[in-house]
């Protein structure tokens, strides 16, 4: 019984680096300097911090 118990606890062990993986790669940020095509733009070569925050919001400014 132990034994059967035992088998998927080790085997989601297994699979679970593989699956953490897999959703740490999936993103894309857009290359905007690109042209813009059918399908988007293209997906950036380098990805740095300052493409997931925007700091505009913070700056005092003309409403309109």
């Amino acid at each position: 019984m132990a034994k059967m118990v035992l088998l998927p606890v080790l085997l989601s062990f297994l699979l679970l680096p593989f699956a953490s993986l897999a959703l740490t790669q999936d993103f894309c940020v857009a290359d905007l300097t690109c042209s813009d095509t059918p399908a988007g733009y293209p997906c950036k070569a380098s990805v740095t911090a300052g493409d997931f925050a925007y700091h505009g919001l913070a700056a005092a400014g003309s409403p309109a």
